[in-house]
């Protein structure tokens, strides 16, 4: 049954574009499934848009509250790695995004204009620094 959707000239095989083209298609849907269910959960307001401080209330909210949470220096780092990440995916610099915004935060690697901030967080991750 699979290989009749990934099968799109119907000749009964799978070519390795055909394969290549079904993992893009099952990516994206995967992607905008995920933003499509965090939208729900982070647009606070319902204004169509989630502002810097709803994603940041709804995500790290609980730890702001407590003023010397046992791991709150690793989650002020991923805060500020957010901010950077939110702040490059909102192009209109509203600190407000829109779903397409949205999606370039949570899923950066699929958008050209990311890709500095996509190379900074695995900096990051394996202690490498860079001057830019």
């Amino acid at each position: 049954m699979l290989v009749e959707r990934i099968d799109e000239d119907k000749d009964g095989f799978v070519t390795v574009e055909e394969m290549k083209d079904w993992i893009k298609h099952a990516q994206k849907r995967w992607i905008y499934d995920d933003v499509d269910r965090q939208w729900k959960s982070h647009d606070l307001n319902g204004d169509e848009a989630v502002s810097w401080e709803e994603y940041k209330n709804a995500t790290y909210g609980y730890i702001l509250d407590d003023p010397d949470p046992d791991d709150g220096f690793s989650y002020r780092q991923m805060m500020d790695r957010d901010e950077r990440r939110f702040k490059m995916a909102n192009q209109d610099n509203d600190m407000k995004a829109n779903k397409e915004e949205f999606t370039a935060f949570l899923h950066p690697e699929e958008y050209d204009h990311m890709k500095d901030i996509v190379v900074l967080v695995s900096d990051e991750h394996s202690g490498v620094k860079r001057c830019h």
